[in-house]
C-alpha cells in the first residue's frame, strides 16, 4: 500500500473531550509525583553516559536481587559490563 500523507483533523468537542479524560486520568493517578528542577537536573546525570548508567543500573540490581526478573541472571549482566 502506497504512503499517504496525514492530514489530521481535530475537532472543538473532540480536543475538549480528550482534555476532559486527560483530567479524568490525572485525578485517578494522584499519586504521581512531580520532580523538582533540580530533581529533574540529577536524574538526567547518566543520559550522556551509557557505561556510567548501565554500572548504575548493575549497582542498583546488585542491591536489589528481588526486582529482577529471572530471566536476567546478575552473572552474565556482570560478565557483560566487565567486557
Amino acid at each position: 500500500m502506497p504512503y499517504q500523507n496525514i492530514q489530521a483533523q481535530l475537532s472543538e468537542s473532540d480536543k475538549d473531550m480528550i482534555f476532559n479524560h486527560l483530567a479524568e486520568i490525572k485525578s485517578k493517578l494522584h499519586f504521581l509525583v512531580n520532580l523538582t528542577p533540580k530533581e529533574k537536573k540529577n536524574a538526567g546525570q547518566y543520559a550522556h553516559d551509557k557505561y556510567a548508567f548501565r554500572k548504575f543500573a548493575f549497582e542498583m540490581a546488585q542491591a536489589n536481587p528481588h526486582l529482577l526478573p529471572p530471566a536476567e541472571p546478575l552473572q552474565e549482566w556482570e560478565s557483560d559490563i566487565t567486557l
